[in-house]
């Protein structure tokens, strides 16, 4: 579930920025700078995403599974595009340019956007992205 407390700190702190929601939600939060998008053929998601800033995983933690949600195609494909990445805390992506909030704690959620609006965008991100033919490899592999 998307995390639309998230949404509406975040785009009022910072209202000079777009956050740009992908997906089958409904659009709750009514702000000038917040779009709403249905979802995006998987072959157009990066060339879509490589024009933002940061990349966002805002979930709630009340779906028991959130914390699986830190090796998600959505983080590979940021991490593609070389975008810092803003998750709560309860998400560990376990890579370098992600910040971490605390959900419904307004500085927290301030601390992770200038942080990951400082950051640059990250040069080698590409290489932590594999082919089909490494997903094999691994799958073999751990099966051996």
């Amino acid at each position: 579930m998307l995390d639309e407390n998230f949404i509406d700190i975040a785009s009022s702190e910072f209202p000079e920025c777009t956050f740009t929601i992908i997906g089958p939600f409904s659009a709750k939060i009514q702000k000038g700078n917040v779009k709403y998008t249905s979802e995006i053929p998987f072959e157009e998601t990066v060339p879509y995403i490589k024009h933002a800033d940061v990349g966002l995983i805002t979930l709630q933690k009340k779906n028991q599974h959130a914390s699986s949600f830190s090796d998600t195609l959505k983080v590979h494909q940021y991490r593609y595009v070389g975008l810092p990445i803003v998750a709560p805390e309860f998400i560990d992506i376990h890579r370098d340019n992600a910040f971490y909030y605390t959900p419904d704690d307004v500085g927290s959620i301030v601390e992770a956007m200038e942080s990951a609006l400082g950051a640059p965008k990250s040069k080698n991100s590409k290489s932590e992205v594999n082919d089909w033919n490494a997903v094999v490899r691994q799958i073999v592999e751990s099966v051996a």
